[in-house]
C-alpha cells in the first residue's frame, strides 16, 4: 500500500480552486486513468462524457497547490438536477435540497 504523508503549509504555500476549462481535459483524462482513481471513479470515458455534457447543475474545479494542478473536485446542486434523476441515487433523501461534492487527488 502506498503511504501518503501529510504536509504542513506555510503562509507562502497556497492551495486553491479554479473553475475547470477545456485545457484541463487532457490532465483530467490522465488522472482518471490512474489505478487509484479508476478504482473509485470507474470507467474514465463515463466521466469525460459527463464533463463534456456541460450540465448547468454540475460545477467542476481543478485543485492547485502552488499553481500546480493536483486534483479535481465537483459539486452538484441537487435542487437543479433534472426531475427524477436524483431520486435514482441511493442517498437521495439525505441530500435533497442540498449540494454534494466529489473529488480525487492525482
Amino acid at each position: 500500500m502506498k503511504e501518503y504523508r501529510s504536509m504542513e503549509m506555510t503562509k507562502e504555500q497556497q492551495i486553491s480552486f479554479r473553475a475547470m476549462c477545456n485545457n484541463d481535459m487532457l490532465v483530467i483524462e490522465r488522472w482518471l486513468n490512474r489505478e487509484h482513481v479508476r478504482k473509485w471513479f470507474g470507467e474514465p470515458q463515463t466521466w469525460l462524457d459527463e464533463i463534456n455534457a456541460k450540465h448547468d447543475w454540475i460545477h467542476y474545479y481543478i485543485v492547485e497547490y502552488e499553481n500546480t494542478p493536483i486534483g479535481f473536485c465537483q459539486y452538484y446542486d441537487c435542487c437543479k438536477m433534472p426531475k427524477g434523476l436524483w431520486e435514482l441515487h441511493k442517498d437521495a433523501e439525505r441530500f435533497m435540497g442540498r449540494r454534494t461534492t466529489g473529488q480525487f487527488r492525482h
